[in-house]
């Protein structure tokens, strides 16, 4: 049973669309947990992903249901999680499984700027060289909310924490 008081905001994007840093910055300005979806993978699907093979869906579900519990294991009334989210498959996973109302902010921009954050990361098993897969398997819907990320960090920060503000 979904709770519709309870929200919970997926920053979604590509890798390198800087989903982990922006969502820290607006968990701590909201007041809500933040959830690190990176965090659940298992390390076989880390390797996997490291290895340039990208994730099944049917890879994903474990997942998806780990970040679901830890998200339903919470009393808060808002949440936010940084996940890829890339197919309607996950969001619909997502939906389905997370207890309360859920709402999608990409982050989006172009390859060029993507390819360039990816091939500055260091230490990360997410390479530039898996960047086409994910635009290839990103999935834009009109239900979700759309944020440049060409722009200052505080910017994007400010930009999504204002759509999060409008919901609450």
């Amino acid at each position: 049973m979904t709770d519709e008081r309870r929200k919970i905001f997926i920053i979604m994007g590509v890798a390198g669309a800087g989903k982990t840093s922006v969502g820290e910055c607006v968990a701590k300005e909201v007041g809500c947990p933040f959830f690190e979806g990176d965090s659940f993978h298992s390390e076989e699907a880390k390797a996997q992903m490291a290895s340039g093979q990208p994730l099944t869906d049917a890879d994903r579900i474990p997942w998806i249901m780990r970040m679901a519990e830890a998200i339903n294991h919470t009393a808060e009334p808002c949440s936010i999680l940084a996940c890829s989210a890339l197919s309607r498959f996950v969001r619909y996973e997502l939906e389905t499984h997370i207890k309360g109302a859920v709402f999608f902010i990409h982050l989006k921009a172009d390859r060029s700027l993507l390819l360039k954050r990816l091939e500055g990361r260091k230490g990360h098993y997410m390479k530039g060289d898996m960047l086409d897969s994910q635009l290839d398997a990103l999935e834009i819907t009109p239900d979700m909310q759309q944020v440049d990320i060409d722009q200052p960090i505080d910017a994007v920060c400010h930009s999504v924490q204002r759509l999060i503000v409008g919901v609450q």
